[in-house]
């Protein structure tokens, strides 16, 4: 697991400076926007990275202990909406070729944010439901395991 979260944080490193290349070869206006989006994935890239010694079971305990008593839709909301929508849907937004093109740049970036914004709450939803699995397996396991003691 420790390599796999290394190896992720590397890629959103590759992914910032992607958008870093993108930003110096940009108009002003677009530059700062590809800017942001480096930001993000260095800001995602460094997230990452500090997790990389939390083991999954650890992950679905703590996802018991502090995210599920919270509630399904904020879950949903934060962690897919926000945290993987916005960030996948604006980055695809700002690396688009046909950026700098368009005249409607509102259009344009309205079109990506709700495609990512749905697909985020689909995504925080298919994560709710892989931690509700894990957490019952690991209930049952337990619960076996006091048993036989």
């Amino acid at each position: 697991m420790k390599k796999l979260k290394v190896s992720l944080s590397v890629l959103n490193l590759i992914l910032s400076g992607y958008f870093l290349f993108l930003a110096l070869n940009s108009e002003f206006f677009f530059s700062i926007l590809r800017m942001i989006a480096a930001v993000i994935w260095l800001f995602i890239s460094r997230m990452v990275y500090k997790t990389r010694e939390v083991t999954p079971t650890q992950q679905v305990e703590n996802w018991v202990m502090k995210e599920k008593p919270k509630g399904f839709l904020r879950f949903v909301v934060l962690n897919g909406v926000i945290g993987w929508g916005l960030p996948v849907g604006y980055s695809l937004w700002v690396s688009s070729t046909q950026l700098e093109a368009t005249n409607h740049l509102l259009i344009s970036f309205s079109k990506f944010i709700a495609i990512y914004l749905v697909l985020g709450f689909i995504m925080g939803w298919f994560w709710w439901n892989k931690y509700m699995k894990k957490s019952e397996a690991m209930r049952k396991e337990n619960s076996q395991n006091y048993i036989k003691t």
